[in-house]
């Protein structure tokens, strides 16, 4: 579908639904192509359904903004310049060309924002909300604050060690990040020893406040401990430490203790043991 769609006055007042209100917009998939849409006046475009894609440019002349409210998936394609607030409130957001820098995002309770591409406002992953970049997997890319909420999820997936390709990753350009509530780190595969993700770059302002817990499953399972930012899992015979300023995931062996402190300990049972067989000596004696 091609060709400059309007969506504003006479339209059902000042607010447009996609999605769920005739017959067409009933299925379970609809494509926009690369089209481009424009809303007039303050409009808010609605989207409920299963899967809507959208890749042209939308655009607004007065701030009109999108809402997801379905709980299927909204994919958007286009360098989108729009202007009001994007809001996430059920079902999936996937973001795989760009939203303008005067689009705030806010992803509420219900709500998973994804994709590949680059969101320039500030962005904030709410209570109840969910922050999966990539599309299995990805690189996605923040050119303002990103805040991760208090009761908030991170899902990042891992199935290799190439950035964005077979792992997760998260661009700041600017701004800081506000890590809070939980990250979840979901593995299917292993790691070498040696290795270091690169989950978080940050090249704004850096970082600040810091994850209530870090879960991994799969591969590699178990909750990480957390001293001053730097989380660590002992899982068999290796170590994963995710450090919240660097942002990085590293992998090494398990800690074992050197071969002098095993001869220490011998020696001083070898001495216990002499020391006890004197002693029955004398007993005896």
């Amino acid at each position: 579908m091609r060709g400059l769609r309007r969506i504003g006055r006479g339209v059902q007042g000042r607010n447009t639904t996609i999605l769920g209100l005739t017959p067409l917009a009933r299925r379970d998939s609809l494509n926009f192509g690369t089209g481009a849409v424009l809303m007039e006046a303050s409009e808010t475009m609605t989207v409920n359904g299963s899967t809507l894609t959208m890749g042209g440019v939308i655009s607004s002349s007065e701030g009109g903004g999108i809402t997801k409210a379905g709980a299927g998936t909204l994919e958007l394609g286009g360098a989108n310049l729009y202007n009001g607030a994007t809001l996430v409130n059920a079902g999936t957001l996937l973001v795989n060309g760009s939203l303008a820098s005067g689009s705030v995002v806010t992803v509420n309770s219900g709500g998973t924002l994804g994709g590949s591409g680059t969101i320039n406002g500030a962005t904030t992953i709410a209570t109840g909300g969910t922050l999966a970049p990539g599309n299995s997997p990805g690189l996605l890319t923040f050119g303002s604050n990103l805040t991760l909420a208090t009761g908030s999820t991170t899902v990042f997936q891992i199935d290799g060690t190439n950035r964005g390709t077979t792992y997760d990753a998260i661009n700041l350009t600017t701004g800081t990040l506000t890590y809070d509530g939980a990250f979840n780190l979901v593995f299917g595969t292993t790691v070498q020893d040696g290795t270091a993700l690169d989950f978080f770059r940050l090249s704004g302002n850096g970082s600040t406040g810091s994850f209530s817990s870090i879960l991994a499953s799969g591969s590699y399972s178990g909750l990480f401990t957390n001293d001053g930012g730097v989380w660590t899992l002992v899982n068999g015979a290796q170590t994963l430490t995710f450090s919240q300023t660097t942002g990085d995931l590293s992998f090494s062996s398990a800690a074992v203790p050197e071969l002098s402190t095993y001869t220490a300990l011998f020696g001083a049972c070898s001495l216990g043991v002499a020391a006890w067989q004197r002693r029955r000596k004398l007993r005896a004696a």
